[in-house]
């Protein structure tokens, strides 16, 4: 009879927990559509820039140097290593979950009663003494069964966060690659300015020579002197305002490598960045789902949410725990050890089903549901904006390259102009406003020439890096 209940109640609990199964599994992770290729890209080569590691893409060791010092000394980079550690830690404890809790606990205790009391009166019949001491040795245990998978959809969702702080981490990895390009062509920029510069007042110079000449032998009036003496200070007046730009660039930069401020060692020419074979292929916007470790993380913050949303789901459920002890306890020290009469032992299961707090539980699972579907829309914003930032870049790239073009056409011209200007003056043939106007239009067509070409480097390191390029 008790073996037919037995089984009547087993089998009543079992058809209990088939009923409270959760809803069915979160459908699978959708990712975007994407485009078959970038707007301004006919190409549909699976070969990507952003495939090609840092130490073959860039050419010049004082640069390489730098991101290399910044990849290690770089305070967001070793916060995001920080943080992959961190998220290690609690994958570990998480992967520890189905293991029982083991605990040890030793206790000694006296008590002295109240003669009158009931607890006295009973120490004095019995033991015929008014306290009583108790010495208690016990190892505890403690075990939750995963009936619905809590346990493991809490490593799920402490792995999708591990993995996500590493791909954190690659992404800060690639903008501080690109940073630090981009101060550096910067730098470069600005030490070709700082020459053109010099080289632009020492020809301003010589004008204002020269109409000095010409004025003491009465050929000019003194407002042509004072004409080109006024053009020769604006002209050194950039000097000091680049130097400035250069130290502020060179402190910026050496921030960035994680140093205090400090002279950046470098190159002289901006050719040697990259190598002369290398080609900035795009590639296909579908690569940038394995490339873009930013994309990466939108996803595993998807992964971790539907995991996050299945742990709530489980709570809202009954959880069985199983519950032992065992060790020594005894009335006499000289007892304690005693065995087998000082041995204990109690085992007992529980299943434990939410009631009152059950709407705080809902409510926290209708939340983990919204936070899941936030990351999905973040997601999605991540691919709309990494397809984009490749979409800006390659446009860049073509326009800055044309604009390039012109402005060099342009520069060719002026400095033919110039040379005439130069030679026409001295033949008399031409007066000082029409030189001083050569020099001006020259001095500024090759400060926009370097400032175009400043933006053109910075549009092919943007692209490599909007590509997932620089963690590799």
């Amino acid at each position: 009879m008790k073996h037919s209940i037995y089984n009547i109640f087993l089998v009543g609990f079992l058809s209990f927990l088939s009923s409270c199964n959760p809803t069915k599994q979160v459908a699978g992770l959708e990712k975007q559509s994407l485009p078959a290729n970038y707007r301004g890209s006919e190409s549909s080569d699976s070969i990507s820039v952003g495939n090609i590691s840092r130490d073959a893409f860039f050419k010049d060791p004082f640069l390489t140097r730098l991101i290399d010092s910044a990849l290690l000394k770089n305070t967001n980079a070793l916060l995001a290593e920080k943080n992959v550690a961190s998220a290690q830690w609690m994958l570990s404890a998480a992967r520890l979950g189905n293991l029982p809790t083991l605990s040890l606990q030793g206790t000694a205790s006296t008590n002295r009663f109240s003669d009158n009391s009931l607890n006295g009166i009973s120490a004095s019949s019995f033991f015929n003494q008014h306290h009583t001491e108790d010495y208690n040795l016990q190892a505890m245990l403690s075990w939750e069964a995963d009936i619905w998978g809590k346990i493991h959809q809490r490593k799920q969702s402490a792995l999708a966060s591990y993995l996500q702080q590493v791909e954190v981490k690659k992404t800060v990895q690639t903008l501080v690659v690109a940073n630090v390009t981009k101060a550096y062509i910067n730098l470069l920029v600005l030490d070709k300015q700082l020459e053109i510069a010099r080289k632009n007042l020492a020809i301003r110079s010589r004008t204002e020579n020269i109409l000095q000449l010409q004025y003491e032998s009465g050929q000019v009036t003194s407002l042509a002197v004072k004409q080109a003496k006024a053009l020769k200070l604006e002209a050194a007046q950039l000097l000091p305002q680049l130097e400035e730009q250069l130290t502020i660039q060179e402190n910026a930069l050496s921030h960035l490598t994680g140093k205090f401020p400090d002279t950046i060692y470098r190159d002289s020419s901006l050719t040697h960045i990259l190598s002369k074979e290398q080609t900035l292929k795009s590639g296909v916007p579908a690569l940038l789902l394995q490339n873009r470790p930013d994309v990466m993380a939108a996803e595993l913050n998807v992964r971790k949410a539907i995991a996050d949303q299945k742990v709530a789901r489980a709570d809202l459920y009954p959880s069985l725990k199983i519950n032992a002890a065992g060790g020594f306890d005894a009335l006499d020290f000289d007892n304690w050890f005693n065995t087998p009469g000082s041995l204990f032992g109690s085992l007992m299961g529980s299943l434990t089903a939410p009631l009152i707090n059950g709407k705080k539980l809902k409510a926290a699972y209708n939340m983990a549901k919204i936070e899941r579907e936030k990351s999905l829309i973040q997601f999605k914003e991540t691919l709309l904006s990494s397809v984009n930032e490749v979409s800006d870049a390659l446009v860049q790239l073509q326009k800055i390259d044309e604009r390039l073009n012109y402005i060099k056409e342009r520069e060719t011209t002026l400095k033919q102009a110039v040379g005439e200007a130069d030679m026409l003056f001295k033949q008399g043939m031409a007066n000082y406003l029409e030189v001083i106007s050569a020099q001006s239009n020259l001095l500024q067509s090759e400060l926009d020439k370097t400032n175009t070409e400043k933006a053109l480097w910075n549009s092919k390191i943007e692209l490599y890096r909007a590509l997932g390029g620089g963690w590799k």
